[in-house]
């Protein structure tokens, strides 16, 4: 248990790229500078697109990852199961979107009910690097998603009749995960909760696909279930360390699980204040070592993924109540802060203090106008054409074995939102080190959101400003000085 725990999906999810072409004189560039590159205002004449409406055999998917325009509506068609998922059935108008690099790994399979054919299917990413995306299944339950982050994810898969199962899923590079889930069958868990000295646990929560129920005066448990395959059971208690076990679920009939809790130990961590930074630190806490596998082998294990990541203010300290006691690397993230890795052993009977140290992230402050006037209230982000690449090289040399063992969100320098201020003015994060690895893009929508504006960031650059201008017979889109 945390005290406070804020768990919150990064900011609003897009959709995925579709490429529009831009007819720009020049090649596309995005201002024609003067001659040292500063002070020239050119204005980008976007032509009105027609909405794209793409049809595609399955449902579109919504990823929250942030590097794409505006969401679309999602369309369905006839089209045969199996088609390859490219792109979101969109419908808007776009400039040129953020490169789409890294997403490399695949998924497909069948989510269904054999006792009630073609009820519909949604298969939603919970945790990891494909965070808010949701793809939908054909009327035979099929599906099948490309173009996804690899790494270790949270998924689950809901059914038009409320009938839901969570499953882990290890996206690989290159490779077509299956995923198949029978979600007609019935049966129960039931099991008894104890100590380490065989003392019943009454109140411990006890979690299995996203259903729980509460241990009897005796410890006991029962849960139905629909769902057979490798379900992740989890259970927690007051004062003991919280436990996840995959549990293989026959299509019909009855399991028992018995668990046993042992004392848990206590961490503080403190987030120093950021000076002039806005919004929440975003910290991980990872085992150390090999112990990183233990998500991706049979035995009970902690579940990092409900801890992880933690949503900070500056300037408090989190609490954390539940922890095995083992040797932990704690990460802290902020849009305009970073620090280095900390680690720090848990203590049973101690409560372990871990002081955070932060280092302040250059920054981009720009301005957006319209017709030589601020625009307040447009969205503008800032992200990477790779992400993942971004991301590894955010978290060091363990990254790696970090997202093949826990579902792990993106740092938040790496992708990145901002809403102009009254002055139209925005403020975000550069991490230099983090930056040369890929290309960094900032986007800025126009009132409105039917086009967006995105260029590619070069290094060094420190100020911007975007001037958008409207002519009544056409849409046209200016971007001054050459910091771009």
């Amino acid at each position: 248990m945390t005290r406070p725990l804020l768990f919150s999906s990064l900011a609003g999810s897009l959709a995925a790229c579709v490429w529009l072409a831009m007819s720009v004189a020049g090649g596309g560039d995005s201002a024609a500078s003067g001659a040292d590159g500063r002070g020239t205002r050119a204005v980008l004449e976007m032509p009105t697109v027609e909405p794209v409406r793409a049809s595609l055999g399955l449902s579109a998917f919504v990823n929250d990852q942030g590097d794409h325009g505006p969401i679309g509506e999602l369309l369905e068609s006839g089209a045969a199961a199996g088609s390859r998922l490219e792109a979101a059935a969109i419908s808007g108008h776009f400039g040129p979107s953020v490169p789409r690099e890294g997403r490399t790994a695949s998924v497909s399979g069948t989510l269904r009910r054999v006792d009630r054919p073609g009820e519909r299917f949604t298969l939603s990413f919970d945790a990891g690097p494909n965070k808010g995306l949701e793809i939908g299944c054909g009327e035979d339950g099929s599906f099948v998603a490309t173009d996804l982050y690899p790494g270790f994810a949270m998924v689950t898969a809901w059914g038009s009749d409320g009938s839901r199962c969570t499953r882990e899923l290890l996206l690989r590079h290159r490779k077509v995960v299956d995923l198949s889930v029978d979600l007609g069958g019935f049966g129960l868990v039931t099991g008894a909760v104890r100590s380490d000295r065989h003392a019943p646990i009454a109140g411990a929560v006890v979690s299995l696909d996203g259903h729980e129920t509460i241990t009897d005066a005796e410890g006991g448990y029962r849960i139905a279930r629909r769902a057979s395959g490798n379900a992740l059971l989890i259970v927690s208690a007051p004062g003991f360390t919280s436990y996840s076990e995959r549990l293989p679920l026959p299509a019909s009939g009855d399991t028992l699980a018995l668990v046993v809790l042992r004392d848990a130990c206590a961490m503080e961590i403190t987030v120093p204040p950021i000076a002039g930074a806005r919004g929440d630190a975003m910290v991980y806490v990872f085992p150390t070592g090999a112990q990183r596998l233990s998500g991706r082998m049979p035995a009970p294990a902690y579940p990092w993924h409900r801890l992880n990541p933690l949503q900070v203010p500056p300037g408090t300290t989190v609490l954390l109540d539940d922890l095995p006691a083992t040797r932990v690397d704690v990460y802290v993230f902020h849009p305009q802060a970073r620090s280095r890795p900390t680690f720090a052993w848990t203590i049973l009977g101690d409560v372990v203090q871990v002081p955070i140290e932060m280092e302040a992230l250059p920054t981009l402050t720009g301005q957006v106008l319209l017709d030589g006037e601020p625009v307040a209230g447009a969205p503008v982000s800032l992200a990477f054409a790779n992400g993942m690449a971004a991301s590894q090289a955010a978290l060091g040399p363990a990254a790696s074995s970090f997202y093949k063992s826990q579902p792990v969100e993106f740092p938040p320098q790496i992708v990145q939102r901002a809403v102009t201020d009254v002055d139209g003015c925005f403020v975000l994060g550069l991490d230099d080190h983090v930056r040369s690895e890929t290309g960094q893009f900032v986007t800025v929508a126009a009132p409105g959101g039917e086009l967006t504006v995105t260029r590619q960031l070069s290094s060094p650059v420190r100020e911007l400003v975007f001037e958008l201008a409207t002519p009544e017979e056409s849409s046209h889109y200016g971007f001054r000085s050459g910091d771009l």
